[in-house]
């Protein structure tokens, strides 16, 4: 409490935002404000999110103007969409009281490793039931564990019942006061945190938005907030999910009552969710390389990709004006990496 006090009495400048003078004065105890101090720069602090121009052959060679939209830059680990999907679970988590926050994800979720984060910041217990087996040198693992995540390993079949009401009431269950966050953060509370991109651009010059998707979550938020205005195409980083259309649809009537229109491409997932081949794995470091944005292959990497497919296919024309997503997700380049290793290390002890 004291030094809450002190942070009341700090000599604050002009240029302090009154949003953040107003927590000061109703925070009732040193967490509380801790809480604020750390999710309000999330929901307000959006300069971090710059627009960097993409200077890359195959778009001067097109006559087309791009920018990067840096989510990556927002925050160390509640980056890119992730940051702004749970910004409103969290708020909510808070004002019901709960203790416990539990979610579901695969051995290298940027989803679960953001939310172990987000627990260890703001003071929940978080719990993740996780698609696979135990790990001990699996990087991202190891960071759920570091964050106090609870970790509860599961076969691929019964991971097909995260949807089912009765299997997320078990896990309630046995962890009382707790908050099922669906995977992904898929939930019509992520939509607004995600809807302010669009406000963001308010300002500036582009025809078209462009995004990486895998649960749908951004792309519907994005819609949502779009109205229409602009095109909006998403990239889809899993192979055979015609689902999403419907997924992205219902998420914005849960929200709204209505859904907006966008584009989902299908052909640009190289073999799969998680699936890196070399060609998409050189394509993504010529692309940091060339304009010192660094992306991954799973998500960005792969929007990437499908832009500089349909330029020169031709669907995306000469004189266009590009922003394109970067959704952050850049620890699943340490997640490849391992694998990556693991398996030149299992072949050199097959021979």
């Amino acid at each position: 409490m004291h030094s809450l006090n002190r942070c009341r009495r700090m000599r604050l400048n002009s240029n302090t935002p009154y949003l953040f003078l107003n927590v000061i004065n109703h925070c009732a105890t040193l967490q509380q404000f801790n809480f604020y101090l750390l999710v309000y720069p999330i929901m307000i602090n959006t300069r971090l999110s710059t627009l960097t121009p993409i200077k890359h052959p195959l778009l001067q060679h097109h006559s087309i103007l791009a920018w990067m939209k840096r989510d990556d830059l927002i925050h160390p680990w509640l980056s890119g969409n992730k940051g702004r999907k749970l910004r409103d679970t969290l708020k909510l988590a808070k004002t019901q009281h709960r203790t416990t926050l539990i979610s579901f994800g695969g051995c290298f979720s940027n989803h679960l490793y953001a939310l172990a984060g987000a627990g260890q910041l703001f003071g929940f217990q978080t719990v993740g039931i996780i698609r696979g087996e135990a790990d001990p040198d699996n990087p991202t693992l190891k960071w759920l564990i570091k964050q106090g995540m609870v970790c509860h390993f599961v076969t691929r079949q019964t991971y097909q019942q995260r949807h089912d009401q009765a299997y997320q009431a078990m896990w309630q269950a046995r962890y009382p006061n707790s908050m099922v966050i669906p995977e992904g953060g898929y939930a019509p509370a992520a939509m607004a945190g995600v809807g302010d991109i669009i406000e963001e651009l308010s300002t500036h010059d582009y025809d078209m938005l462009c995004c990486a998707v895998g649960s749908g979550t951004t792309l519907a938020g994005l819609a949502y907030a779009n109205r229409g205005q602009r095109q909006l195409w998403g990239f889809c980083a899993l192979k055979n999910a015609h689902y999403l259309e419907d997924n992205i649809n219902h998420l914005q009537r849960a929200y709204g009552k209505q859904a907006y229109p966008f584009s989902l491409s299908h052909d640009d997932h190289h073999g799969g969710f998680a699936k890196a081949p070399p060609a998409l794995i050189d394509l993504t470091a010529d692309f940091s390389k060339q304009t010192g944005i660094p992306i991954e292959p799973i998500y960005t990497g792969k929007m990437v990709a499908g832009v500089f497919n349909k330029i020169q296919q031709g669907q995306i024309v000469s004189g266009s004006k590009l922003v394109l997503l970067h959704t952050g997700g850049l620890q699943g380049s340490q997640g490849l990496a391992y694998l990556s290793a693991k398996r030149a290390l299992k072949r050199q002890q097959q021979r």
